[in-house]
C-alpha cells in the first residue's frame, strides 16, 4: 500500500521537474548565431553574433576571440537566428531617451516602409499557480508554483521623419502614428480581429498601413 505522503512528493518532483525544464530553455540572445556586422566606420565583418538589448551592444566571435561592439559603432547586422531558422536584421537608431537627446539604441527590424515596425526583447520570468490535484489532512493547500522565463517584446514605430515612438498597446496612440490612414486602419483592424499584443498581428497592421501609403502615391 502507498503512503499517502507519496502522492506529496511525487507532486512536488513533478513540479521541480517542470521548473528545471523550463530554466533550461536557451533564448535567441544567450546563443551565438551567424551573421555579419556593418561598422560606423564601413567595415563589414563576418563572424557569429550574438545580441544584447539590455546592453545595446553585440559581441562577435570570430578564430576563438570575442569582439565587444557598442550601438555607438554599429550601423547594421543581420543573423541567422538558429532558434527559427530565419533571417533577423538589427540597426542601431537614436532613440529620445528625453526630451532633445538621444542616444542609439539597438532595434530589430520586423517591417520595412513609409512606417517601419521595431522591436526589442527581453527575458522575464512568469510564475504561475498550478493545482497538484491531491489534498488530505496533512495538505491543506494542494498547489505549486513553477517560474518560467519567457521572451517578452516591446514595439516601436519609426516614421519617415526618423522619430522613434513605442507602441503602447493603446489603439488610440497606435492610431496616431497612423492618423493619416486611421479610418481604414480601424476597419482593417476590425474585420481582422486583429490584436496590438500579437507581434504578426502588429507586423499586418503597418504592411496595411504601408500599402494605403504607397497606393496613394501612386495616384
Amino acid at each position: 500500500m502507498k503512503s499517502k505522503y507519496g502522492f506529496v512528493l511525487m507532486a512536488m518532483l513533478f513540479a521541480t521537474m517542470g521548473l528545471a525544464q523550463r530554466s533550461d530553455r536557451l533564448f535567441p540572445s544567450e546563443l551565438w548565431h551567424k551573421g555579419y556586422m556593418v561598422l560606423m566606420s564601413g567595415d563589414t565583418l563576418k563572424a557569429q553574433i550574438k545580441y544584447d538589448f539590455d546592453n545595446n551592444a553585440a559581441l562577435l566571435r570570430h578564430k576563438g576571440t570575442i569582439f565587444s561592439y557598442s550601438t555607438r559603432k554599429i550601423l547594421n547586422f543581420e543573423i541567422h537566428d538558429v532558434t527559427s531558422d530565419t533571417y533577423r536584421e538589427f540597426f542601431a537608431l537614436p532613440y529620445a531617451v528625453r526630451d532633445n537627446y538621444k542616444v542609439p539604441y539597438l532595434f530589430e527590424v520586423l517591417y520595412e516602409g513609409p512606417l517601419t515596425l521595431l522591436s526589442r526583447e527581453k527575458v522575464a520570468e512568469e510564475t504561475t499557480i498550478h493545482n497538484s490535484g491531491y489534498s488530505s489532512y496533512y495538505s491543506q493547500q494542494p498547489y505549486f508554483t513553477v517560474t518560467e522565463k519567457k521572451l517578452v517584446f516591446d514595439y516601436y514605430i519609426l516614421n519617415m521623419k526618423g522619430d522613434i515612438r513605442p507602441v503602447t498597446m493603446r489603439k488610440k496612440d497606435l492610431l496616431q502614428s497612423m492618423r493619416k490612414h486611421s479610418s481604414e486602419i480601424k476597419r482593417y483592424m476590425k474585420r481582422n480581429k486583429l490584436k496590438l499584443t500579437k507581434q504578426e498581428d502588429l507586423v499586418r497592421l503597418v504592411a496595411y498601413y504601408n500599402d494605403l501609403e504607397e497606393s496613394g502615391a501612386r495616384r
